[in-house]
């Protein structure tokens, strides 16, 4: 070092020029991080937030103090991860200079992204999405199209995370557009007054519910109720007996669709071997349909986990131990219970292993015995 100095000697720049020279390599410093925007702005965001979140942990903001890992992240996390790459891609996207040079292998990384696009994304259910899931969605448009529909009913949430307001679903763009469809044409008069009941019972949004038309003439009859049925075996006796009254009820060889839910997947195949014997003798078959699969023939009773109620259209269904799903999921049951009251077009009946829930008390009226004296 000291031997360049001594070469250097009179040839050393003056100060102000050194000054010149180290705000130009600053400059260029600055500059370099747009050389590969892609990466800087989009792949390095996870990257980006870990050090985010570490910063903000330890100055008491935003995260709770006892966070388990520095090095996991939680499901709303990752979300908003995602949301963040898939923003940044759409406006690097847009930009004149990246569509010039977009087959350079700097833009690798955006092309990968950019051919998981659609020209158009339909999402169904779309409440039980959170708002940042939805927000992933739409901008999985095609920038040429983005176009984006999605459908759904705020009471028929059943995930704690999900879509609540329309004021969360104009957060997802400017773009949206809603409307509000009313009209449901599947239940009987007397189910879907049972579910504006239910609707009101467990504070769910009456202004949305679901209206028959009027001239609708498909009366129906009142959901029946057990209580005190004590197991899966006690209520299984309890179904048998009301699939028996529909099967008379109904003519000869046209056997409505029938599900019974149940509070797991463990309750399923007992349910539907306990069913098969005591139905065996009126030649109908019980199925377990594991994980939602909707098996079996069209006259075949159907078993499922109640997790998997959406979706489905049955002429009746059953809801078994409705007061364990209470307990279980205290915040939701009334969100299940409405979606399977909604998914039955003449028949609901609920069994419960104690007594029915306090928060359906006020409902006891509306339940019978039996559909047959």
């Amino acid at each position: 070092m000291q031997k360049i100095r001594e070469w250097l000697g009179e040839r050393i720049p003056d100060d102000l020029t050194l000054l010149s020279i180290g705000e130009s390599i600053a400059l260029q410093n600055g500059l370099r991080r747009f050389i590969n925007p892609s990466r800087k702005f989009v792949a390095d965001v996870p990257a980006s937030y870990r050090e985010f979140r570490k910063t903000a942990w330890k100055e008491g903001a935003w995260y709770a103090t006892n966070l388990e890992s520095q090095k996991q992240l939680g499901p709303l996390e990752l979300d908003a991860i995602v949301l963040l790459m898939l923003k940044v891609t759409r406006e690097l996207l847009g930009e004149r200079f990246v569509g010039r040079q977009f087959d350079e292998s700097r833009f690798a990384f955006l092309r990968v992204i950019a051919d998981e696009f659609k020209a158009q994304i339909l999402v169904d259910e779309a409440t039980d999405f959170s708002p940042i899931q939805l927000a992933c969605m739409e901008c999985l448009t095609a920038l040429e199209t983005r176009s984006f529909f999605a459908c759904g009913d705020f009471n028929q949430r059943i995930t704690r995370w999900g879509t609540r307001t329309l004021e969360q679903i104009s957060w997802i763009s400017g773009r949206i557009d809603t409307r509000t469809i009313n009209t449901v044409y599947r239940q009987s008069r007397i189910l879907n007054e049972f579910s504006s009941a239910l609707l009101r019972a467990s504070d769910g949004d009456s202004k949305n519910r679901g209206q028959l038309p009027e001239k609708m003439n498909h009366t129906g009859v009142a959901p029946a109720l057990l209580e005190q049925c004590v197991s899966l075996g006690g209520a299984s006796t309890w179904l048998s007996e009301r699939i028996r009254e529909i099967e008379r009820m109904v003519n000869i060889g046209q056997m409505p669709t029938v599900a019974v839910l149940v509070n797991s997947e463990s309750e399923v195949k007992p349910m539907a071997e306990a069913l098969n014997e005591l139905l065996e003798d009126v030649n109908l078959r019980a199925v377990a349909c594991r994980e939602g699969q909707s098996l079996g023939e069209g006259t075949d009773v159907r078993v499922f986990d109640v997790r998997h109620i959406k979706g489905l259209e049955f002429e009746a269904v059953f809801f078994v131990g409705i007061d364990a799903l209470e307990k279980a999921l205290p915040d939701l049951f009334g969100k299940y219970l409405y979606v399977g009251a909604t998914r039955a077009a003449t028949y609901l009946g609920v069994a419960c292993f104690g007594a029915l829930p306090q928060q359906m008390e006020s409902m006891r009226p509306n339940f019978c015995d039996s559909w047959t004296v």
